[in-house]
């Protein structure tokens, strides 16, 4: 019996004893959770674009200032910043790209002699939350067409994505002789005038990707006449979120940058979600804004290919498909003015693994008198299609069927179609869901 109990208590010695690590032996860490990816899309097919011109990293509407503030976005987050690409359709010269930090050059930079694919996909940059990035471009000829430029972004830490969306217009003429509040949606719009119902549903997206709004910044342009302050914010399902990101613009203060102050703004699935400028007075005093920008927040590991054709931009109906990027703001690309028709010109990969859904668009007028097609381009090949009657207007699309992407595929819209008469889509996408 003493053996017995003996060997009881050496057995129950040794299973309760915690492991022990033996000196020069590391424990392997525990996995974190995972981080996910969102696409940042720039695109504008501008046939002028100067040496030495800043732009930033998401939006659209513009390629040439010469001022590096003009272009600076502030991260709501600590980014990381990856896979700088574009497409070059017309140089006669070499033009290389250089994403910048806080006004100093970083490792990601690109070089393209003559047109066509120009990507820095080896280097990383993470900048640290509430400093300041965006891209310069040096050129060697300046009759340079760039149709578009992206980069994947991603937070430092784990287990949620985080996308930045703006709208930007250097030559600062977005916003002028308001005399009532202005409403413009998220990305590569332009701000529209009037309080109505039919204006903000125009300018309206339908959320099917973020949790929340984390962060809202801007700038204003080079006039400012107003002569009490304005304010830019959020409007979620027609309603600004009672202490949600906001920031003032005093009266007259021009060509000054803005971060938001106010809570994180909860968001759910359905919510129809759009800038909003509340104007001080309502006389008709010139107010320009140069850019506004957010940061949006899912932690279902969604995000958005978001694109805005502009605010009441037509497209005359053609018979001859014309494409353009998945993402930005896509004026002369969408109406024709300077078509493509070149898929490869316009297609961007994606730079990670995703199933999208949800293809949808935002019709503002249509006077059509035959049937246009929108459709979604996966490595050249279209794999979605909405149908737009005459005279069809609102929400089209937004249907739940999966398609798959992977991380090397690249995306890319097109329209065709119409008959006869004029089309304007205010904005379009599909949702991506990180695989």
């Amino acid at each position: 019996m003493k053996r017995l109990l003996l060997a009881l208590l050496l057995l129950g010695c040794c299973t309760a004893a915690p492991a022990q690590i033996l000196p020069g032996i590391l424990a392997a860490p525990a996995s974190g959770p995972a981080s996910y990816k969102s696409l940042s899309v720039f695109s504008l097919n501008s046939s002028n674009a100067n040496n030495n011109a800043r732009f930033n990293v998401a939006g659209g509407d513009a390629y040439n200032t010469s001022s590096e503030a003009a272009a600076q976005f502030a991260a709501h987050a600590d980014l990381k910043f990856s896979n700088l690409r574009g497409y070059v359709s017309t140089n006669a010269g070499s033009t290389t790209w250089t994403f910048r930090e806080s006004g100093a050059d970083s490792a990601i930079t690109a070089t393209k002699a003559g047109t066509g694919s120009i990507s820095d996909t080896a280097n990383t940059v993470t900048v640290e939350s509430a400093n300041l990035y965006n891209l310069v471009s040096t050129i060697t000829v300046s009759a340079t067409r760039v149709e578009w430029a992206s980069m994947n972004v991603e937070p430092s830490a784990g287990g949620f994505v985080l996308q930045v969306l703006g709208m930007s217009n250097f030559l600062a003429t977005a916003v002028a002789d308001l005399q009532a509040n202005g409403r413009w949606p998220l990305a590569g719009g332009q701000p529209g005038d009037g309080e109505s119902a039919a204006n903000r549903a125009r300018t309206q997206w339908k959320n099917r990707e973020w949790t929340s709004i984390v962060g809202l910044g801007g700038r204003t342009g080079a006039t400012n006449a107003r002569t009490t302050a304005s304010v830019v914010q959020f409007e979620v399902n027609g309603s600004v979120p009672a202490g949600g990101l906001s920031y003032s613009i005093p009266s007259l203060e021009v060509s000054t940058n803005y971060t938001a102050t106010g809570n994180e703004i909860a968001l759910v699935d359905g919510d129809l979600i759009n800038l909003y400028l509340a104007l001080g007075d309502a006389g008709v005093e010139d107010l320009t804004l140069g850019s506004t920008y957010a940061t949006f927040k899912s932690t279902s590991n969604k995000s958005a290919l978001l694109f805005a054709s502009g605010f009441g931009l037509n497209r005359a109906a053609s018979a001859t498909e014309h494409f353009f990027p998945p993402g930005g703001r896509v004026t002369t690309q969408f109406a024709a003015s300077s078509p493509v028709t070149d898929v490869t010109w316009v297609e961007i990969p994606l730079g990670f693994a995703a199933s999208a859904n949800y293809f949808r668009a935002q019709v503002i007028t249509n006077t059509y008198t035959g049937t246009a097609t929108l459709a979604m381009y996966v490595n050249g090949a279209s794999v979605a299609t909405i149908s737009i009657g005459a005279g069809v207007t609102g929400l089209v699309g937004d249907v739940d069927s999966a398609i798959t992407i992977a991380a090397t595929d690249t995306v890319a819209f097109s329209i065709v179609g119409g008959t006869s008469g004029n089309l304007a889509i205010g904005m379009g996408g599909v949702t991506l869901t990180n695989q």
